[in-house]
């Protein structure tokens, strides 16, 4: 039966990522230089990410059918539904969740971007366990000068696969919880369906084990070709995301229920995995002369790096970028003619943070600090 379960990896820091960081502070101190980690050259690895970045946006179609072949064929207890929007996510989410209406979700941006705000329309109650793992009383802004722009000194985290699963847990050993678990992959291989998920804490390995039914929700830019690149991808994702998880921490809302207040079901529940592959505008995006938005990894590095959005300013990259992926095919093309006048009709969606407003094209200073952090640009 291993053979037939859906392989998920899960990548975190590694526990020797400690032991490194002191072998650093010791470096003045005498210690041999075996013990000093090697400092990585972030050049190389941001030219490596570009490299299968770009094999991705120009195989996008061959990948997915690749993909969709595989599921079927080495793992037919995985069902798998492709959608073109997120309406149509969100319509099937509803047909099989058996009336459950809660929903754990992952910091994913295809779920909290794309999903998020329909599921709460539909009626159902999204909890992010996330935020049940630290106690954060207040957010606190720093000034951009404080961040310690470790990239800038070739030194990044250490990430890696730490736990493999074989599907889900089925075996009635972990308690099922009524939930249901959407969780945003964030790599998928499509030679052999490995599933990939970046996780800091606990949250997404408890939902897999625990939720009585999963749905990974794979965005079509998330696929690449084989395990190993799914692998660097994610890693990637932590280490250019690394001071951008710090200022994405909210306090948690003492209205939001958790995993741990649910009502426990009896081990021979019968869990289900589903798998959604999530078109949402991103074929649009890659026939176009946009395509190269294609090639952001979401790993937030831009926002982090933004004197603007850290000096408390209606600016984030990361949500302009997520919009100009999701408006620019659409209306790219007129405003590059000079017919912006089109679009007047947009602009009360704008306002009310439908797309992309004044005030954060006006926050922005032109200093390229974005640009700059950007892995593909």
């Amino acid at each position: 039966m291993g053979n037939t379960n859906l392989p998920i990896w899960i990548i975190e820091p590694e526990i020797t990522e400690k032991r490194d960081t002191a072998a650093r502070r010791l470096l003045e101190g005498g210690q041999k230089a075996a013990l000093i980690p090697e400092i990585v050259n972030v050049d190389d690895i941001k030219q490596q990410l570009q490299e299968l970045r770009k094999y991705s946006r120009d195989n996008t179609d061959s990948l997915v059918e690749e993909l969709k072949a595989n599921l079927s064929q080495k793992y037919p207890q995985v069902k798998v539904k492709s959608v073109a929007d997120n309406t149509e996510a969100i319509k099937y989410i509803t047909e099989i969740s058996d009336e459950i209406k809660t929903i754990s979700i992952n910091n994913s941006r295809a779920v909290t971007e794309e999903l998020k705000p329909g599921l709460i329309t539909s009626g159902f109650t999204v909890i992010e366990p996330y935020f049940d793992e630290f106690d954060v009383q207040e957010k606190e802004r720093l000034n951009y000068w404080e961040l310690p722009h470790l990239l800038d000194k070739n030194l990044t985290g250490t990430f890696d696969v730490s736990i493999k699963m074989a599907g889900i847990d089925s075996t009635g050993l972990s308690e099922t919880k009524e939930y249901l678990a959407v969780l945003g992959a964030n790599t998928v291989s499509a030679a052999d369906g490995t599933v990939f998920f970046l996780q800091h804490f606990h949250n997404i390995h408890n939902d897999l084990k625990q939720a009585k039914k999963v749905i990974i929700v794979v965005g079509l830019d998330k696929i690449v070709r084989n395990r190993e690149d799914a692998a660097f991808q994610a890693k990637c994702m932590g280490i250019f995301g690394m001071e951008s998880i710090l200022l994405g921490i909210e306090p948690k809302s003492e209205k939001t229920i958790s995993v741990a207040d649910l009502p426990s079901l009896t081990s021979d529940t019968e869990r289900e995995l589903h798998l959604i592959l999530l078109d949402n505008n991103r074929t649009s995006l890659l026939q176009s002369q946009f395509r190269d938005f294609f090639q952001c990894i979401d790993c937030r590095s831009c926002t982090a790096s933004c004197p603007a959005n850290l000096s408390g300013k209606p600016l984030s990259p990361k949500e302009l970028i997520f919009n100009l992926k999701k408006y620019l095919p659409q209306v790219g093309p007129e405003l590059l003619q000079g017919k912006a006048e089109k679009f007047v009709a947009d602009i009360d969606e704008a306002s009310a943070g439908g797309t992309i407003t004044e005030d954060e094209i006006w926050a922005c200073t032109t200093c390229r600090a974005c640009q700059r952090s950007a892995r593909y640009s």
